[in-house]
This record gives C-alpha cells, structure tokens and sequence, in this order.
C-alpha cells in the first residue's frame, strides 16, 4: 500500500496534484459561502465586470486560493515556499 502513495522522492505526484486541487477547490467553496454571509464582501462581487474594486477583490482571492495550498503544500512535503 505505501509504494501506492510514495516512491524513493517521497508522495507521487500524481497524489502530490490531486490533493493540491483538493484543497483549492474546498477553499474556494469555503471562499465563496463565507463571502456571500458578509454584507461587505458580498457588494463587492456584485460589482459590475471590470470595475476597479471588484477587479482588485478578484484578484486578491484568486492570490490567497493558490497561496494557501502552496503553503500546506511546502509544509506537507518538507520543503521551502520559494521551491
């Protein structure tokens, strides 16, 4: 059962991906149910296509939903973020 998960390197990368999405997508989903509960948040994504806030907003959540599994990601595996 481990030379399913591991190899000589460590975890597989195919296992290496899947969690990494699995982890993107249940922040995102974590993302979007908290935001629409705040009344601040939940104007800004109603904001109108291209409008400087809602692009600033867009931006900085697309920012944390790859930086925080990155982050698990480096921790999981021993390693440094910058690697």
């Amino acid at each position: 059962m481990k030379n399913i998960f591991f190899s000589a390197r460590g975890l597989r990368s195919g296992w290496r991906l899947l969690l990494f999405v699995g982890i993107f997508v249940a922040l995102g989903f974590l993302a979007k149910s908290t935001a629409h509960r705040i009344p601040t948040v939940s104007k800004l994504i109603e904001l109108p296509f291209l409008h400087p806030v809602g692009l600033i907003y867009d931006e900085l959540e697309g920012l944390t939903l790859v930086g925080i599994p990155n982050w698990i990601m480096a921790c999981i595996e021993r390693r440094r973020l910058a690697s």
